[in-house]
């Protein structure tokens, strides 16, 4: 007995392992299928990524590559446009008035747009024509760059030595050299003498004064007025003031009294090619014994004039030996341009010129593409334009549905996540076998989360739907609102169309929901009428149980094992 029972329980356990090994190899196959499975929508979900990375990088440069030469090339045609109304140039003046600009942009590292501006500043002034400005323009460039000057403050004092001091164009060069030398004698450096020299020199040619060598007696005069002033500004207002009053009313009083006329000497030292400045300043000199405070006092009441006045009474010979230094100099900017080339400041200038020029290459070999382009669009744009004036309540429930949609499309990519997470693609094959309805449930309740996920978006829907069509509504407030909702009214109308919406549309659902069901019956019926989907796909994966949960899975697996 005791052996018919031992054989038995052997035949038992062989029935069982036998009965139970198979299935579990089925169910070990199953999961490396699907863990293959896994692996391999990963694989593809970072090779989209990847492409997604890839094409924002490519349109992000795209967009950078086009972007700034078409800006560059449209702000040089506005100053070139702003040069042909002063200038009176036909179109092809203009260009060929371009090129060059590029061209002595490049050759002295200022830029083609920085020239352009001086250029526009010297043709404004009145004082020279065309040809002359571009004549001053490399010297003006060079200036510029050696000594960290404005370029548009080195074109007003071009112009004003051209029309003030009567300097040739042709000798605007050596005007640069004569101002170069004096700011290094002194602490009034070129920079500042561009900026102050218009108001300067017309206060010099009222005096008389002109020529290289009346703007070295310029120049020189600054340096020294200087050491009595805080700053160049000041130096150059209290100078300003000294010419403009040396001859006034009251001045004219004042040295009668002393038995000189004053008006007459300045005069005399004009005519006789003696700098009118240098005469007053020894007359001045003789009346106040070398510049006595209340000698001077007694001449010229204001303090500014007096200001002036005091460094050069006391500082005669040095202002001769700065003048002459002045006048002899030549080639100064040029020797100072080459040497700061050298320089790491100079190096970027000269290779941001030449960015600046081939920018302006490639934007200006687009532009005639873009405004053919623009020049079609516009009338199109114009028409969409009127239609949304004509029919704005239409546009605002386009976009108001448009709206809508687009959180909807949200909430499906969600729903179509969560059930290609479940793996119900690759759990085709399992169906029907003991393995697979078991492998089916237990992956379904572990992977329940992102059903949830799904089902949440959609339920999430309406946060989405509201936010996204009060965006609409401000949206259509904008020009290019309404252009995109009339545009979305055709395309609603072509789609409307090809779904055959007319026919599917109910009375008793809102007008969103029979737009859903026109495009998806199956969404609408989850977002709208409460359809559970997770039934069907249980049913997809072989599980038929009511017990829910990981613990009803499990008791699910092993009723089918048993059967």
């Amino acid at each position: 007995m005791a052996r018919r029972r031992s054989q038995v329980e052997s035949e038992l356990i062989v029935s069982l392992q036998d009965r139970v090994s198979g299935p579990a190899r089925g169910v070990e196959n199953s999961l490396r299928r699907m863990e293959d499975n896994v692996r391999r929508q990963q694989r593809q979900m970072d090779m989209a990524r990847g492409q997604m990375f890839d094409a924002a990088a490519v349109g992000y440069i795209a967009y950078r590559a086009i972007s700034e030469p078409i800006g560059a090339a449209v702000e040089f045609q506005a100053q070139l446009e702003g040069i042909r109304q002063k200038a009176e140039l036909t179109r092809e003046e203009l260009a060929a008035l371009g090129e060059e600009a590029r061209d002595i942009g490049l050759s002295t590292s200022q830029g083609a747009k920085s020239i352009t501006g001086a250029l526009d500043t010297l043709l404004g002034s009145g004082a020279v024509t065309e040809d002359q400005a571009k004549i001053i323009a490399t010297p003006l460039g060079k200036a510029a760059s050696a000594y960290d000057a404005s370029t548009d403050d080195l074109a007003a004092a071009a112009a004003s030595l051209v029309d003030n001091l009567n300097i040739p164009a042709e000798e605007i060069e050596r005007a640069y050299d004569i101002m170069a030398q004096g700011g290094k004698e002194g602490k009034f450096e070129l920079r500042d003498m561009a900026a102050e020299f218009p108001g300067i020199t017309a206060a010099a040619k009222a005096l008389g004064i002109e020529g290289s060598a009346g703007l070295a007696d310029l120049v020189a005069l600054l340096e020294v007025a200087a050491t009595g002033a805080a700053n160049g500004a000041e130096a150059a207002n209290n100078m300003t003031n000294f010419m403009r009053k040396v001859m006034a009313p009251d001045a004219i009083k004042k040295f009668g009294e002393h038995g000189v006329d004053i008006v007459e000497e300045m005069n005399r030292a004009v005519e006789a090619g003696v700098s009118p400045m240098e005469h007053a300043l020894n007359i001045i000199g003789q009346i106040t014994e070398g510049g006595k405070q209340d000698l001077l006092g007694g001449l010229f009441a204001d303090a500014q004039v007096q200001a002036f006045l005091l460094p050069l009474l006391q500082n005669m010979e040095e202002y001769k030996r700065i003048r002459q230094e002045a006048i002899d100099a030549e080639g100064v900017v040029e020797r100072d341009y080459q040497e700061w080339l050298t320089t790491p400041g100079g190096a970027i200038a000269r290779f941001e010129a030449s960015i600046e020029n081939f920018n302006l290459a490639v934007g200006n070999s687009l532009l005639p593409k873009l405004t053919e382009f623009i020049e079609s669009v516009t009338p199109m744009i114009d028409s969409v334009s009127d239609f949304v004036e004509a029919n704005d309540k239409l546009v605002a429930a386009v976009l108001e549905m448009a709206a809508a949609l687009i959180a909807l499309r949200l909430a499906t990519a969600a729903l179509s996540f969560g059930a290609g997470f479940m793996g119900l693609t690759g759990g085709k094959g399992l169906p029907g076998t003991a393995a697979g309805a078991g492998v089916g449930a237990g992956v379904g309740a572990g992977v329940g989360a992102g059903v949830g996920a799904g089902a949440a978006a959609a339920t999430g829907a309406g946060g989405w739907f509201a936010g996204a069509t009060a965006a609409g509504k401000n949206f259509l407030g904008t020009a290019f609102g309404k252009a995109v909702g009339a545009y979305g009214v055709f395309e609603l109308a072509q789609l409307a169309n090809s779904q055959g919406v007319g026919e599917g549309f109910d009375a008793n659902r809102s007008w969103d929901h029979n737009v859903v069901h026109a495009l998806d019956p199956a969404l609408a019926k989850i977002i709208y009428e409460g359809f559970n989907p997770l039934p069907v796909m249980s049913e997809r994966l072989g599980v038929t149980g009511r017990e829910g949960g990981i613990a009803g899975n499990c008791i699910q697996v092993a009723r089918i094992s048993r059967k």
